[in-house]
């Protein structure tokens, strides 16, 4: 990045008169509630194989170990937990129970607004209607409130406890890439959203989102960037409630090769480890989220020509699954070896793992196989 530009860009949105203003709240039109009893049996997570089907980006479907189809939900955001997933359908937001596939609750609102983001527990939700204007509701109690801000901002996360939100704004739109952090507390109405620092310095970051989640703590944010003038690719965490914000560089293939940085895919586990996974380069990340440093990463054998592994499992095994098309490989974390790919009849459109030592593979075709992880691998 130019040091000058990059000065001269992130000055000219703080000067007086001239950065981010918060405009006076105006109430919203009070939504109406509408609670739907859960009534189905929760079933166990690792029963189920989610499946995102290729040209269906509207559906999410949940198949049993026999590859019957238990239930199906809309597109919509996880909780850090992977327990419930938030939808916006129209004027309604609904709660699913990703283990039943239950609505938990519905909100009906007046006008339809995007959902861009929810808290890590899923009890806020940010919806938007235009660039400098979105609403931040309380999913418990229906409630929301209506922020108006002068200026092009996306909101990307929110604190659990509903009191801080985070907001990326691209302060001009020749460098589209280019971009500034901001944090506003909604605890104050008159307050104006407060730049954030990267890693103790100032200025302005760039990159495109490749790939977001919370950790499962709920306490921070974690982006995948691709940077693609300057041929980086990094992890960009974000405290949630001190703000503070943390970059962390991952390998990449060379500045020559732009489709194959931004072919990273991240995956989370509980215990506080983030996985990156890129195909095109082949090399598999560990990320230590308590301590933001890389901890570890493995070379394998590169897949220029393979899309973008879009489905990544985390076993509880040590163990990362990720498919592309027909293979699917796996990183044992604990040699730190990446054994694959093993090709199969048809691709691969969805994996679980029961906690055995197998993962459960859902195929284009409709069935299912089961492959033990130590055959993937090389014998010690």
């Amino acid at each position: 990045m130019r040091n000058g530009l990059a000065s001269a860009i992130f000055g000219a949105s703080l000067v007086a008169g001239c950065g981010p203003r918060r405009l006076p709240n105006v109430p919203p039109p009070t939504p109406v509630v509408i609670v739907i009893e859960v009534t189905a049996t929760p079933l166990v997570p690792a029963d189920l194989i989610f499946v995102w089907p290729d040209g269906a980006a509207n559906e999410l479907r949940a198949l049993d170990e026999f590859g019957q189809t238990r239930f199906a939900l809309p597109a919509g955001i996880r909780t850090a937990d992977g327990a419930k997933i938030i939808a916006a359908s129209d004027n309604r937001i609904t709660t699913f129970d990703m283990r039943s596939g239950a609505a938990m609750s519905a909100i009906t609102q007046t006008a339809r607004l995007a959902l861009k983001a929810i808290s890590p527990r899923g009890e806020w939700a940010v919806l938007q209607s235009s660039p400098g204007q979105m609403q931040v509701m309380d999913l418990r109690l229906a409630r929301a409130r209506l922020i108006q801000m002068e200026g092009n901002f996306a909101p990307l996360a929110i604190s659990d406890n509903g009191r801080w939100l985070y907001l990326r704004e691209q302060p001009s739109p020749a460098n589209p890439d280019l971009f500034l952090l901001f944090r506003l507390d909604l605890m104050d109405d008159n307050a104006a959203p407060h730049p954030l620092q990267f890693n103790g310095g100032s200025g302005p970051a760039s990159g495109e989102i490749l790939e977001n989640a919370y950790t499962p703590d709920a306490k921070q944010w974690l982006a995948l960037m691709h940077d693609r003038a300057n041929a980086l690719v990094y992890a960009q965490m974000i405290d949630l409630n001190s703000g503070d914000v943390f970059n962390l560089y991952l390998p990449v293939t060379g500045a020559g090769d732009v489709a194959a940085n931004g072919a990273y895919r991240l995956a989370m586990v509980n215990g506080g480890a983030a996985y990156a996974i890129n195909l095109a380069s082949g090399v598999a990340t560990e990320i230590d989220t308590a301590s933001r440093r890389v901890t570890k990463f493995a070379r394998f054998a590169p897949q220029p020509q393979a899309p973008s592994a879009k489905r990544i499992l985390v076993a509880a095994r040590g163990e990362v699954y990720f498919a592309s098309g027909r293979n699917v490989w796996v990183y044992d974390t604990t040699r730190n070896i990446v054994g694959g790919p093993m090709s199969l009849e048809a691709d691969v459109v969805g994996l679980a793992a029961p906690g055995d030592g197998r993962v459960m593979l859902a195929l284009s075709d409709g069935s299912i196989q089961s492959v033990f992880g130590y055959t993937l691998l090389p014998r010690r």
